[in-house]
């Protein structure tokens, strides 16, 4: 919160959001024990249950940091609304759903310690769209809205897609 005031108009507070979203550890659920990977895998309707509870794990712990954020933020700054908070939630649920799909199609494999697999470049594909999306906000509040829309799209394809999986 030190860091992201505003500057020069424009609302830096999303920007500290994304940069929350690197979580490392947390997005290798699959990728570092391949025999929890294979059970999920062959197990039927384990699919369906992994994007939802890993969904909901990776949002709840994204919730925590981002909810510290925005205390920070009105100790330091004094100004959290109702829809600081929003945005927050959104930054959490974005970043959990992506993380999800990127492990679930993508898992990391063939690594050989702990630290190539904490600092593979895929990891930082996540953070790198939420910095996009964050520097929209800051620069278009509108778009928050038009993000809130396409988020509430994806859920609902994703439990489509989920179910029939």
């Amino acid at each position: 919160p030190l860091l992201f005031g505003e500057f020069q108009g424009l609302n830096l507070f999303p920007l500290g959001l994304a940069i929350l979203c690197l979580n490392t550890p947390i997005c290798t659920l699959l990728s570092c024990d391949p025999d929890l990977e294979q059970a999920i895998r062959v197990l039927p309707g384990q699919s369906g249950r992994f994007f939802r509870r890993y969904c909901l794990f990776i949002f709840a712990v994204n919730g925590i940091v981002a909810s510290i954020y925005l205390c920070s933020w009105q100790f330091i700054n004094h100004g959290i609304g109702l829809a600081d908070v929003g945005i927050a939630a959104l930054f959490d649920l974005q970043s959990a759903i992506l993380s999800v799909i990127l492990e679930w199609k993508c898992p990391l494999r063939n690594w050989k310690t702990e630290s190539d697999l904490w600092h593979h470049p895929r990891k930082y594909l996540v953070p790198l769209v939420m910095m996009l999306i964050a520097a929209l906000i800051s620069a278009w509040p509108i778009g928050a809205w038009i993000w809130f829309c396409v988020i509430l799209a994806e859920c609902f394809s994703l439990l489509f897609i989920v179910r029939r999986i």
